[in-house]
């Protein structure tokens, strides 16, 4: 059986799926994947993910642009799953470390337009997070460095993405709020599939909110009449109790009368009952003469008392 996949999960593999054409987008695609790897003082580079397809897709970047084979191994932590890529690189190593030093580390002389994208879309690959849109909108980069947070800003305001800041307790993370900027975000970096599947949940989930607010309304009306027809049967049973019935008119007596034989009914049904038929206000402005009568005939009970 297939475990299911997450959004953030979807949205990874996705943008692991476009591999860049030119040497250089290439280049800053592995860069970015390679954003939170371990760095060793002998220049030994240990990155983990949580996909298969993403470690394959760095070991092959690895190999094109640097010549480094290494071939992804399944690590288990607790319930978790990751895949470990490591290899050694003294190149790779001073170009990682000096990542903090230089904004635009991971473009070439020969860079292209393409480079911030494709650097982007191995950030989020190496540490990005997308909440279920049926939860929240929340997408974040997580950042184990603090000196990469400048690199990373940097390159999301050349794209005209402008992030917040919130420290983490594994880092710090640059964050997005709200379906608009997270699907713009996630349209310039090419995620089509998870735009679109944003935007369907999006849909779902108003007309799910449309629907709870339609039946609580309903419920919230069926309460309040409730409540009425019960004020009213109260008033009724105390002035039957204290004989004051046959003391009211004979329209508002034939309408307690019904009121008390038929509890069930709407005011608009209890006036259909009625010869002449009664309006629903009609019948509201009885019951209404019916309850303050009660309540005057209490008030002067007590006063005696």
């Amino acid at each position: 059986m297939h475990e299911k996949i997450s959004v953030a999960g979807a949205c990874r593999l996705e943008l692991t799926e476009q591999m860049p054409k030119s040497a250089c987008c290439r280049r800053a695609m592995l860069l970015g994947m390679l954003i939170s790897a371990r760095i060793s003082p002998d220049a030994e580079i240990t990155a983990f993910y949580k996909e298969i397809e993403a470690a394959e897709t760095a070991a092959k970047l690895l190999r094109q642009c640097f010549s480094v084979k290494s071939e992804p191994q399944p690590l288990r932590r607790g319930a978790h799953r990751f895949w470990q890529l490591q290899f050694s690189s003294r190149r790779l190593a001073e170009q990682l470390v000096q990542a903090g030093e230089k904004l635009d580390f991971y473009t070439a002389d020969s860079a292209c337009h393409g480079c911030t994208i494709a650097f982007l879309r191995g950030v989020f690959v190496a540490c990005g997070t997308l909440t279920s849109p049926e939860k929240t909108y929340h997408l974040e980069f997580l950042l184990s460095d603090s000196a990469l947070v400048p690199v990373v800003s940097a390159a999301l305001e050349t794209i005209g993405a402008q992030p917040k800041t919130a420290q983490r307790p594994r880092g710090v993370g640059l964050y997005f709020k709200g379906s608009g900027p997270i699907e713009e975000l996630l349209a310039s970096l090419g995620a089509t599939k998870t735009v679109f599947s944003l935007i369907n949940a999006k849909i779902l989930r108003e007309i799910r909110n449309h629907e709870n607010r339609v039946a609580n309304c309903d419920a919230g009306n069926i309460q309040k009449s409730v409540s009425a027809t019960q004020r009213q049967l109260e008033a009724i049973e105390f002035l039957r109790a204290n004989g004051r019935m046959d003391r009211l008119d004979d329209e508002l007596r034939r309408t307690a009368e019904l009121r008390a034989e038929n509890p069930e009914l709407s005011l608009g049904e209890l006036g259909l009952k009625l010869s002449p038929h009664i309006s629903k206000p009609g019948m509201y402005h009885r019951m209404n003469k019916i309850i303050q009568i009660a309540e005057a005939f209490a008030a002067e009970v007590q006063r005696k008392e």
